[in-house]
């Protein structure tokens, strides 16, 4: 058992019994700890233990061994739409022109109905995952973005509205999911929004529940503009897995449905994709240090760097990052180039940038609304139905909205830089620490 205090008790050493009982309810749990803490400051650990669970049973009737009963939260993993109502409620103190601190955060997400309800440690650990930073110093701390994730998000506003102005088609695209077994629930819904029609329409988008890990799913791929859905470029297919809908696709099956779309796509246009993994195949895989040693020298040759062949791996590896191509290069970047149409790729976690994001929610809505029988043989027909109605007019309303988004979120990083230079500054001139990550804070993860 780990109590509070950070005392390691074993209860096998103690001789505590091992036999199933009744488990303590949350309440009842504190009790014990707090007097197991209280008793073992004057005694030892086993004999704190055996008065700990003499006490409390008297108290609570129920056993107080802490293997069965004091068990930590169960592990929180946040998923997509989470982590990016996580990234927004962050960046909703600097349009308050607030600082963001980690409790001011936590206590902000007690109030999200989208974000599941988590510790302080687990927050950092889905902020750093969601590329946020914690600086401090003496005694002051701030939550930031990494600046390359700004630096991304700036290029990819400023290479939209050039697009704009030049007068390109673009085209959104995206993968969602179906489960046969789900119903409709509000997500990410402000409180003045009433209805899910005028939630799609404001972009607060409306949803499913998500995955249970039970039952089959059906997964969707579709791409669309300002004159709707592309005909004939939907891509539907039977779910196998119970996890995150994203393993089920790979690049080899998304790159020969792509090329596919890039046939029917006008000339000269652009489509706005995320990073998932399957979207970013690379065309040429450069040797890492974890590469193997015949790899890295087979990569050298073909690009007629000479290298000696006593060179360990460390010397061939300065070789390669000496060499290396500036700028990655992907598979489908390649094939759409070949067809004369440009690929946009999306700052991670910006799904509000992508309107295709509020024709999801109105698709998976109808289907939900029309799904009587929860067999999936009969909700395969519903994804086709609900992608023909969607009409012209909501994919131009979605498109509205993210051109707001677009601007909203320029203004925010002049926003941050109002509000966090200032601080930054500060730190540096008092002191000459290095900053701390997130990754760094001291804390044990809540399991």
């Amino acid at each position: 058992m780990e109590s509070t205090n950070g005392t390691s008790v074993s209860t096998e050493s103690q001789g505590t019994s091992r036999r199933l009982r009744k488990a303590l309810k949350r309440d009842a749990k504190e009790i014990v700890l707090n007097v197991f803490n209280y008793l073992n400051r004057t005694m030892s650990q086993g004999d704190a233990l055996a008065r700990c669970e003499s006490m409390t049973d008297k108290r609570t009737g129920a056993t107080t061994d802490p293997k069965l009963n004091l068990k930590g939260r169960k592990a929180v993993k946040l998923d997509d739409d989470s982590k990016m109502a996580l990234r927004r409620t962050v960046h909703s103190f600097f349009f308050r022109n607030e600082i963001p601190t980690l409790k001011a955060v936590h206590a902000a997400i007690k109030e999200n109905e989208i974000i599941p309800q988590m510790s302080v440690e687990v927050m950092r650990k889905s902020l750093y995952e969601i590329n946020f930073r914690y600086e401090t110093r003496n005694r002051k701390s701030v939550l930031t973005e990494r600046p390359e994730i700004v630096a991304w998000r700036r290029k990819y506003l400023r290479e939209m509205i050039e697009y704009r102005r030049q007068s390109r088609k673009i085209y959104y695209l995206d993968e969602t999911w179906v489960n046969a077994g789900h119903t409709v629930k509000k997500t990410w819904i402000d409180k003045n929004v009433v209805s899910n029609r005028q939630a799609s329409i404001e972009g607060l988008s409306t949803g499913l529940r998500g995955p249970s890990g039970k039952g089959q799913r059906l997964i969707v791929t579709h791409i669309g503009s300002d004159s709707g859905f592309l005909e004939e470029c939907d891509l539907i297919f039977v779910s196998k897995k119970g996890g995150d809908y994203h393993d089920e696709m790979n690049a080899s099956c998304f790159e020969s449905w792509f090329q596919g779309v890039l046939q029917r796509v006008e000339p000269n246009s652009v489509i706005v994709m995320d990073n998932a993994s399957y979207h970013s195949r690379r065309a040429e895989r450069v040797p890492t240090m974890g590469s193997r040693k015949s790899d890295m020298q087979q990569w050298l040759r073909e690009k007629g760097i000479p290298f000696d062949d006593s060179c360990v791996k460390a010397e061939l590896y300065e070789k390669i990052k000496q060499h290396k191509p500036a700028n990655i290069s992907y598979v489908t970047d390649e094939m759409a180039r070949q067809c004369g149409v440009t690929v946009l790729r999306l700052p991670p976690y910006h799904c509000e940038l992508n309107p295709i994001e509020l024709i999801w929610a109105q698709v998976k809505g109808y289907i939900a609304r029309h799904n009587t029988t929860f067999k999936l043989p009969d909700v395969k027909v519903l994804p086709e139905t609900s992608i023909q109605l969607v009409t012209t007019e909501a994919w131009q309303n979605a498109i509205r909205h993210v051109v707001k988004q677009e601007t909203k979120m320029s203004q925010l990083d002049h926003h941050i830089d109002t509000i966090i230079e200032p601080v930054i500054v500060n730190f540096n001139e008092e002191s000459d620490s290095d900053s701390l990550l997130l990754s760094d804070v001291s804390g044990s993860d809540d399991e």
